[in-house]
Protein backbone atom coordinates (compact mmCIF):
# COMPACT_ATOMS: atom_id res chain seq x y z
CA UNK A 1 0.00 0.00 0.00
CA UNK A 2 2.52 2.10 1.01
CA UNK A 3 0.42 4.84 2.04
CA UNK A 4 -1.03 3.08 5.74
CA UNK A 5 -2.26 6.32 7.65
CA UNK A 6 -5.97 6.26 10.05
CA UNK A 7 -7.50 8.79 7.04
CA UNK A 8 -7.31 5.93 4.76
CA UNK A 9 -8.43 3.45 6.65
CA UNK A 10 -12.34 3.36 6.88
CA UNK A 11 -14.38 1.42 9.59
CA UNK A 12 -18.34 0.10 8.93
CA UNK A 13 -21.13 0.17 11.56
CA UNK A 14 -20.01 -2.65 13.23
CA UNK A 15 -16.45 -1.36 13.51
CA UNK A 16 -15.04 -3.51 10.70
CA UNK A 17 -11.68 -1.42 9.22
CA UNK A 18 -11.30 -1.22 5.27
CA UNK A 19 -8.19 -0.21 4.15
CA UNK A 20 -8.77 2.61 1.47
CA UNK A 21 -6.72 5.20 -1.31
CA UNK A 22 -4.20 2.26 -3.29
CA UNK A 23 -2.80 5.01 -5.00
CA UNK A 24 0.49 4.36 -4.64
CA UNK A 25 0.15 0.60 -3.93
CA UNK A 26 2.20 -1.89 -6.02
CA UNK A 27 2.22 -5.77 -6.40
CA UNK A 28 4.78 -7.79 -4.01
CA UNK A 29 5.43 -9.57 -7.69
CA UNK A 30 6.53 -5.93 -9.49
CA UNK A 31 10.15 -5.90 -9.99
CA UNK A 32 10.24 -2.08 -10.95
CA UNK A 33 7.72 1.02 -10.45
CA UNK A 34 7.66 3.75 -12.19
CA UNK A 35 9.18 5.39 -9.19
CA UNK A 36 12.48 6.68 -9.73
CA UNK A 37 15.46 6.54 -7.04
CA UNK A 38 15.06 9.72 -4.85
CA UNK A 39 11.42 9.88 -5.03
CA UNK A 40 9.63 10.60 -0.83
CA UNK A 41 6.05 8.88 -1.87
CA UNK A 42 3.62 8.80 1.47
CA UNK A 43 2.33 10.44 4.15
CA UNK A 44 5.73 11.63 5.94
CA UNK A 45 4.64 11.47 9.30
CA UNK A 46 3.12 7.36 8.78
CA UNK A 47 5.89 6.77 6.28
CA UNK A 48 9.05 3.93 6.65
CA UNK A 49 12.90 5.20 7.35
CA UNK A 50 13.59 3.54 3.61
CA UNK A 51 10.50 5.68 1.92
CA UNK A 52 11.94 8.73 3.90
CA UNK A 53 15.06 8.12 2.81
CA UNK A 54 14.08 8.08 -1.05
CA UNK A 55 13.64 4.95 -1.37
CA UNK A 56 10.37 4.01 -2.16
CA UNK A 57 10.98 1.84 -5.08
CA UNK A 58 12.69 -0.39 -2.84
CA UNK A 59 9.45 -0.50 -0.24
CA UNK A 60 7.35 -3.55 0.37
CA UNK A 61 4.72 -4.88 2.80
CA UNK A 62 7.27 -4.28 5.79
CA UNK A 63 6.66 -0.91 4.97
CA UNK A 64 3.16 -0.96 5.67
CA UNK A 65 4.10 -2.84 9.14
CA UNK A 66 5.90 0.29 9.96
CA UNK A 67 2.88 2.40 9.14
CA UNK A 68 0.60 -0.20 10.85
CA UNK A 69 2.96 0.40 13.95
CA UNK A 70 3.05 4.16 14.18
CA UNK A 71 -0.95 3.89 13.97
CA UNK A 72 -0.97 1.62 17.04
CA UNK A 73 1.58 4.14 18.60
CA UNK A 74 -0.81 6.81 18.43
CA UNK A 75 -3.73 4.62 19.23
CA UNK A 76 -1.83 3.79 22.70
CA UNK A 77 -0.12 7.30 23.55
CA UNK A 78 -2.35 9.78 21.38
CA UNK A 79 1.30 10.51 19.79
CA UNK A 80 2.94 9.91 16.99
CA UNK A 81 6.38 8.89 17.43
CA UNK A 82 7.92 11.56 15.63
CA UNK A 83 6.62 15.04 15.23
CA UNK A 84 7.75 18.19 13.77
CA UNK A 85 6.67 20.91 11.31
CA UNK A 86 9.91 20.71 9.77
CA UNK A 87 9.34 18.00 7.01
CA UNK A 88 13.44 18.09 6.61
CA UNK A 89 13.70 17.41 10.74
CA UNK A 90 10.81 14.81 10.51
CA UNK A 91 12.52 12.78 7.64
CA UNK A 92 15.83 12.89 9.55
CA UNK A 93 14.29 11.72 12.59
CA UNK A 94 12.25 8.74 11.11
CA UNK A 95 15.48 7.72 9.37
CA UNK A 96 18.05 7.84 12.28
CA UNK A 97 16.38 8.12 16.01
CA UNK A 98 14.74 5.20 17.50
CA UNK A 99 11.10 5.59 18.33
CA UNK A 100 10.65 6.75 22.18
CA UNK A 101 9.49 3.99 24.23
CA UNK A 102 5.16 4.24 24.59
CA UNK A 103 5.52 3.49 28.44
CA UNK A 104 7.41 6.83 28.84
CA UNK A 105 4.19 8.66 27.65
CA UNK A 106 2.03 6.13 29.18
CA UNK A 107 2.81 3.70 32.22
CA UNK A 108 -0.33 1.73 31.82
CA UNK A 109 0.58 0.08 28.53
CA UNK A 110 1.34 -3.34 28.77
CA UNK A 111 4.92 -3.91 28.11
CA UNK A 112 4.35 -6.95 25.48
CA UNK A 113 1.68 -4.38 23.72
CA UNK A 114 4.77 -2.34 23.93
CA UNK A 115 7.54 -4.29 22.41
CA UNK A 116 5.00 -4.96 19.58
CA UNK A 117 4.27 -1.84 18.81
CA UNK A 118 8.23 -1.21 18.76
CA UNK A 119 8.92 -4.05 16.71
CA UNK A 120 6.82 -2.83 13.99
CA UNK A 121 8.69 0.92 14.10
CA UNK A 122 12.22 -0.85 13.79
CA UNK A 123 14.85 1.25 11.15
CA UNK A 124 15.16 -2.38 9.28
CA UNK A 125 12.82 -3.71 7.66
CA UNK A 126 14.24 -7.09 8.27
CA UNK A 127 13.52 -6.70 11.89
CA UNK A 128 10.43 -5.70 11.69
CA UNK A 129 7.39 -8.16 11.15
CA UNK A 130 7.31 -10.39 7.73
CA UNK A 131 3.79 -9.77 7.70
CA UNK A 132 0.47 -8.65 8.08
CA UNK A 133 -0.72 -11.30 9.01
CA UNK A 134 2.51 -12.28 11.61
CA UNK A 135 1.76 -9.33 13.34
CA UNK A 136 -1.95 -9.81 13.58
CA UNK A 137 -1.30 -13.33 14.90
CA UNK A 138 0.92 -11.44 17.67
CA UNK A 139 -1.89 -9.17 18.57
CA UNK A 140 -3.91 -12.34 18.87
CA UNK A 141 -1.65 -14.10 21.19
CA UNK A 142 -1.31 -11.13 23.76
CA UNK A 143 -5.57 -10.55 23.95
CA UNK A 144 -5.76 -13.96 24.61
CA UNK A 145 -2.99 -13.60 27.57
CA UNK A 146 -0.63 -16.26 25.80
CA UNK A 147 3.18 -15.47 25.48
CA UNK A 148 3.76 -13.06 22.77
CA UNK A 149 6.90 -14.64 19.89
CA UNK A 150 8.69 -10.93 19.89
CA UNK A 151 11.39 -9.98 22.52
CA UNK A 152 12.10 -6.61 23.82
CA UNK A 153 15.80 -5.23 22.50
CA UNK A 154 18.59 -5.99 24.53
CA UNK A 155 20.50 -3.56 26.35
CA UNK A 156 23.68 -4.69 24.48
CA UNK A 157 21.65 -4.11 20.89
CA UNK A 158 20.17 -0.54 22.51
CA UNK A 159 24.00 0.36 23.04
CA UNK A 160 25.14 -1.04 19.82
CA UNK A 161 22.38 0.83 17.98
CA UNK A 162 23.23 4.02 19.90
CA UNK A 163 26.93 3.77 18.88
CA UNK A 164 26.58 3.24 15.32
CA UNK A 165 24.02 6.50 15.45
CA UNK A 166 26.67 8.22 17.38
CA UNK A 167 29.65 7.16 16.24
CA UNK A 168 31.54 10.18 17.36
CA UNK A 169 30.22 9.96 20.93
CA UNK A 170 30.79 6.56 21.24
CA UNK A 171 34.55 6.78 20.10
CA UNK A 172 34.97 9.45 22.52
CA UNK A 173 33.46 7.25 25.10
CA UNK A 174 35.51 4.02 24.40
CA UNK A 175 38.91 6.32 24.50
CA UNK A 176 37.66 7.66 27.84
CA UNK A 177 36.86 4.50 28.91
CA UNK A 178 40.23 2.73 27.70
CA UNK A 179 42.46 5.45 29.69
CA UNK A 180 40.31 4.76 32.60
CA UNK A 181 40.92 1.11 32.52
CA UNK A 182 44.31 1.22 31.39
CA UNK A 183 45.05 4.24 34.56
CA UNK A 184 43.63 1.60 36.99
CA UNK A 185 45.60 -1.33 35.52
CA UNK A 186 49.09 0.61 36.09
CA UNK A 187 47.21 2.23 39.67
CA UNK A 188 46.48 -1.71 40.71
CA UNK A 189 49.72 -2.76 39.16
CA UNK A 190 51.73 0.22 40.95
CA UNK A 191 49.74 -0.76 44.48
CA UNK A 192 50.76 -4.19 44.37
CA UNK A 193 54.48 -4.02 43.88
CA UNK A 194 54.67 -1.72 46.62
CA UNK A 195 52.80 -3.59 49.02
CA UNK A 196 55.29 -6.49 47.74
CA UNK A 197 58.37 -4.50 48.16
CA UNK A 198 57.13 -3.13 51.57
CA UNK A 199 56.55 -6.39 52.63
CA UNK A 200 59.90 -7.69 51.24
CA UNK A 201 61.51 -5.03 53.54
CA UNK A 202 59.55 -5.85 56.85
CA UNK A 203 60.62 -9.89 56.45
CA UNK A 204 64.32 -8.24 55.61
CA UNK A 205 64.18 -6.64 58.83
CA UNK A 206 62.43 -9.40 60.81
CA UNK A 207 65.25 -11.63 58.88
CA UNK A 208 67.89 -8.96 60.51
CA UNK A 209 66.84 -8.96 64.19
CA UNK A 210 66.61 -12.65 64.21
CA UNK A 211 69.96 -12.99 63.10
CA UNK A 212 71.03 -10.53 65.84
CA UNK A 213 69.74 -12.41 68.37
CA UNK A 214 71.25 -15.45 67.28
CA UNK A 215 74.68 -13.91 67.27
CA UNK A 216 73.91 -12.82 70.58
CA UNK A 217 72.58 -16.09 71.83
CA UNK A 218 75.92 -17.39 70.38
CA UNK A 219 78.41 -14.90 71.96
CA UNK A 220 76.59 -15.66 75.13
CA UNK A 221 76.93 -19.38 74.88
CA UNK A 222 80.92 -18.90 74.31
CA UNK A 223 81.27 -16.64 77.22
CA UNK A 224 79.25 -19.31 79.37
CA UNK A 225 81.62 -22.36 78.57
CA UNK A 226 84.55 -19.65 78.74
CA UNK A 227 83.18 -19.26 82.22
CA UNK A 228 83.10 -22.83 82.64
CA UNK A 229 86.75 -24.02 81.97
CA UNK A 230 88.08 -20.46 83.71
CA UNK A 231 86.60 -21.06 87.05
CA UNK A 232 86.96 -24.81 86.65
CA UNK A 233 89.58 -25.45 85.30
CA UNK A 234 89.70 -29.33 86.30
CA UNK A 235 87.15 -29.99 84.19
CA UNK A 236 89.20 -29.09 80.83
CA UNK A 237 92.56 -29.15 82.02
CA UNK A 238 94.86 -32.35 81.72
CA UNK A 239 96.28 -32.29 85.25
CA UNK A 240 92.69 -32.45 87.16
CA UNK A 241 92.44 -33.17 91.33
CA UNK A 242 91.35 -36.62 92.27
CA UNK A 243 88.47 -35.58 93.76
CA UNK A 244 87.72 -33.54 90.50
CA UNK A 245 86.87 -37.03 88.41
CA UNK A 246 83.40 -37.77 90.63
CA UNK A 247 82.42 -34.86 88.46
CA UNK A 248 84.51 -35.27 84.84
CA UNK A 249 81.26 -37.19 83.53
CA UNK A 250 78.95 -34.27 84.55
CA UNK A 251 81.53 -31.62 83.12
CA UNK A 252 81.93 -33.20 79.55
CA UNK A 253 77.71 -33.43 79.15
CA UNK A 254 77.85 -29.38 80.02
CA UNK A 255 80.72 -28.86 77.75
CA UNK A 256 78.80 -30.78 75.27
CA UNK A 257 75.61 -29.18 75.54
CA UNK A 258 77.34 -25.77 75.39
CA UNK A 259 79.03 -27.05 72.07
CA UNK A 260 75.66 -28.30 70.50
CA UNK A 261 74.08 -24.69 71.56
CA UNK A 262 76.54 -22.90 69.55
CA UNK A 263 75.60 -25.01 66.84
CA UNK A 264 71.87 -24.50 67.33
CA UNK A 265 72.22 -21.16 67.41
CA UNK A 266 74.12 -20.25 64.18
CA UNK A 267 73.62 -20.19 60.63
CA UNK A 268 73.05 -23.90 60.33
CA UNK A 269 71.00 -25.12 62.88
CA UNK A 270 68.88 -27.75 61.47
CA UNK A 271 65.66 -27.77 59.45
CA UNK A 272 63.33 -26.67 62.39
CA UNK A 273 65.24 -23.39 62.34
CA UNK A 274 64.20 -23.55 66.16
CA UNK A 275 66.94 -22.60 69.37
CA UNK A 276 67.30 -25.72 71.64
CA UNK A 277 68.71 -25.26 75.21
CA UNK A 278 66.67 -27.98 76.87
CA UNK A 279 70.02 -30.15 76.81
CA UNK A 280 72.34 -27.83 77.90
CA UNK A 281 69.70 -26.91 80.78
CA UNK A 282 69.38 -30.67 81.78
CA UNK A 283 73.27 -30.77 81.75
CA UNK A 284 74.01 -27.81 84.27
CA UNK A 285 71.15 -28.82 86.54
CA UNK A 286 72.75 -32.49 86.86
CA UNK A 287 76.06 -31.10 87.23
CA UNK A 288 75.16 -28.87 89.70
CA UNK A 289 72.84 -31.22 91.55
CA UNK A 290 76.21 -33.70 92.06
CA UNK A 291 78.68 -30.63 92.39
CA UNK A 292 76.74 -28.88 95.28
CA UNK A 293 79.43 -26.49 97.08
CA UNK A 294 82.56 -24.21 96.35
CA UNK A 295 82.88 -22.05 93.24
CA UNK A 296 81.97 -24.61 90.83
CA UNK A 297 78.21 -24.09 92.07
CA UNK A 298 78.47 -20.98 91.86
CA UNK A 299 79.86 -21.11 87.97
CA UNK A 300 76.77 -23.16 87.23
CA UNK A 301 74.16 -20.95 89.29
CA UNK A 302 75.63 -18.09 87.01
CA UNK A 303 75.62 -20.13 84.07
CA UNK A 304 72.04 -21.11 84.98
CA UNK A 305 71.10 -17.38 85.26
CA UNK A 306 72.36 -16.95 81.38
CA UNK A 307 70.03 -20.03 80.16
CA UNK A 308 67.10 -18.27 81.44
CA UNK A 309 68.39 -15.02 79.72
CA UNK A 310 68.81 -17.40 76.23
CA UNK A 311 65.48 -19.37 77.18
CA UNK A 312 63.53 -15.45 77.49
CA UNK A 313 65.50 -13.73 74.48
CA UNK A 314 64.69 -16.86 71.80
CA UNK A 315 61.37 -18.04 73.07
CA UNK A 316 59.62 -14.98 71.42
CA UNK A 317 61.26 -15.36 68.25
CA UNK A 318 60.08 -19.32 68.12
Amino acid sequence: HRDLKPANILLDKKGQPYVADFGLAKRESEVQTIHKEGSILGTPAYMAPEQAEGRAHTADRRADIYSLGVILYEILTGKRPFQDCNLQTLLVRIVSEPAPSPRTLEKSIPKDLETICLKCLEKQPSKRFESAQELADEIHRFLRGEPIVSRPISEMERVYRWCQRNPTAATLFMAVLVTGLLGGVVSGTFSYLTKQRMLAEAQERENEMARREAELAMQRAEAAKLRVQQESPGWSSAQIHPESFNHMEESDAVNAALDQFQQSTGPNRGPSGKYDVKELTKAVLGARSKNGTGRQTEMLNKLEGDLNFLNQTLGGRR
